[in-house]
């Protein structure tokens, strides 16, 4: 049950077009904007692991990110629900243990779409840029975490840790998707209610508290790189506990 479900979560149309338009917003800006892509391929020599982070610095991209982990299959228990499928469902496992599944199963769709997003557009930067000496990260006179990263662990390592920054972001929204589909049982009132929320989150809340923010991260040189992972983390946790104590309440109410 649950292999099936992350095939599904993982292999379907939605999961191509989410991936698709991230991969779009991204290589508009590397075409037309800050990060010059026929430059890092013909003159890689001036261009550098640096130049990969403009992209969710000032790209478009930014602006939607949270938005694609839940198209996949974020909202699919809203599907599964008017279908009927859930109702099938319960004669073969509890309900509780079903959305127990679920939670799994769009954690990884919403990873697998930020993860495939960033190694589609990263991956040319890093190719063509991995013999090339201009490796500092600074601002006039500042340096920031990831020159220590690439210092202490090499250049390869920065798109490592800012992987699985994006894979663990793209799991927190994914889970928010599903959250949502659990409360709201109209799936256009869903939909707008998440874009809404992470509009809201990526305009409103302070840098510290808002999740683009940490996706990039741009810390000072002697900060601790525990800091997003921690966050991503406890906010998975966190959503995923209640997403099953709301579960467990509308199982209880008959209300699922």
């Amino acid at each position: 049950m649950l292999r099936e479900m992350i095939k599904r979560s993982v292999f379907n149309w939605k999961m191509v077009v989410a991936c698709g338009l991230g991969i779009a917003l991204l290589y508009h800006e590397m075409i037309f904007g800050w990060v010059n892509l026929r430059g890092i391929i013909f003159e890689s020599y001036y261009y550098s692991v640096e130049d990969f982070m403009m992209l969710f610095a000032w790209s478009s991209y930014i602006i939607y990110a949270g938005i694609f982990p839940g198209i996949s299959y974020g909202f699919s228990f809203l599907e599964e629900r008017k279908s009927g499928y859930l109702q099938m469902i319960r004669q073969r496992i509890s309900v509780t243990k079903y959305v127990w599944y679920k939670v799994i199963a769009v954690g990884i769709s919403g990873g697998v779409c930020t993860g495939i997003t960033f190694l589609v557009s990263v991956g040319p930067i890093q190719f063509f840029t991995r013999n090339s000496p201009k490796v500092a990260f600074r601002n006039n006179d500042k340096q920031f975490i990831w020159q220590r990263i690439m210092e202490t662990y090499g250049t390869d390592s920065v798109y490592l840790f800012r992987f699985i920054l994006m894979v663990l972001f793209g799991v927190l929204w994914a889970e928010a998707a599903l959250l949502i589909s659990l409360l709201v049982k109209n799936r256009y009132i869903a939909f707008a209610l998440y874009f809404v929320v992470y509009e809201l989150e990526f305009l409103l809340l302070p840098n510290q508290f808002e999740s683009a923010c940490m996706l990039r991260y741009d810390a000072d040189y002697g900060d601790s790189l525990l800091v997003p992972y921690l966050y991503f983390a406890c906010g998975i946790v966190a959503v995923a506990v209640v997403i099953l104590l709301i579960a467990k309440r509308q199982v209880k109410h008959e209300e699922l």
